[in-house]
């Protein structure tokens, strides 16, 4: 990436109007870990390419989040919603954008209502993910489950509630039986989707994805040992590798870590989370990882015993 960096911006260089270059600039920006340039090259993006505001803004949002400034990403994300239909159908970005309210408001119930309402989309097929997102932070465990139990829907089906590309919803399946104290079935779940996950042909960014949900179905089907083993080998391979990758695994790996009953790991990585740059989606705003924190505390699924 900081190859690419140089070539992009000796490109911008001899083309300072070229729009695409800008956008994708931006783009190996986040992956350093720059999100101040992220935001700042995919603003010039826009204003020379203004109807490209519903392909770029999701992005531009995303890096707004990295930099805690969620008050624009929420007023932003709303007036984009309101001026583009195309926007206004996109339930990740209305996700993300009800997220961002939630942090400079701290409004719970309008947050959840927000998620239960989402569009349907692929990502939202049914709109079961928005209606799960809400019940699991409602606490309400028994409605995450059936939301999840459709037989029509397989284990591998990909379940795009997170940053992750790669989320079958039979770890989310077992996710909730592990927090509703039913290890057995956690296991099952879990297992159901491991030779999918070993099929060993990811390539990009998703290969990170693969091994960290490796830990998550060593951790469900009773390996602590090999979960942490394969948790510890995946932050070291993928340290300094892609700044916004590794903070996405980090975050999925401080939930199994409390899983786990590893707290001393857990707290690690949320302090890091909690005062470092922080991550979009459901899983990651500051008072949403607070919130799920305390969801987890004392459930009766957790690992420690096993």
């Amino acid at each position: 990436y900081a190859r690419a960096g140089g070539l992009f911006a000796a490109a911008i260089e001899r083309a300072p109007g070229d729009s695409e270059a800008l956008a994708l600039f931006s783009l190996n920006h986040r992956r350093l870990g720059h999100f101040g340039e992220a935001v700042d090259t995919l603003a010039k993006a826009m204003a020379l390419d203004p109807a490209s505001a519903a392909l770029r803004w999701p992005s531009y949002q995303h890096a707004l989040f990295y930099l805690r400034r969620y008050a624009d990403a929420a007023a932003g994300g709303e007036r984009q919603i309101a001026l583009l239909p195309v926007l206004a159908r996109n339930s990740a970005f209305v996700r993300h954008t009800a997220i961002a309210r939630f942090e400079v408001d701290s409004d719970r119930n309008r947050l959840f209502e927000r998620l239960r309402n989402l569009p349907e989309d692929d990502a939202n097929p049914e709109r079961i993910a928005g209606r799960y997102i809400a019940a699991l932070y409602a606490g309400d465990l028994a409605e995450a489950e059936r939301l999840l139990s459709s037989s029509r829907i397989p284990p591998t089906a990909q379940f795009e509630i997170d940053t992750n590309p790669l989320n079958p919803i039979g770890l989310e399946r077992a996710l909730v039986a592990c927090l509703r104290g039913n290890t057995k079935l956690a296991a099952e779940h879990a297992a159901s989707v491991e030779a999918f996950l070993r099929q060993g042909n990811w390539t990009g960014n998703v290969r990170w994805n693969s091994r960290g949900q490796l830990v998550r179905v060593a951790a469900y089907t009773g390996n602590k040992a090999e979960a942490l083993r394969l948790a510890t080998e995946l932050r070291r391979d993928i340290a300094g590798k892609d700044f916004q990758t590794e903070l996405g695994e980090l975050n999925r790996l401080g939930r199994t870590y409390a899983l786990l009953s590893e707290r001393d790991e857990a707290l690690a990585i949320l302090r890091k989370l909690m005062t470092g740059p922080s991550i979009t989606a459901f899983a990651g705003s500051p008072r949403l990882i607070r919130h799920r924190e305390r969801r987890l505390v004392g459930r009766p699924g957790r690992l420690r015993d096993r």
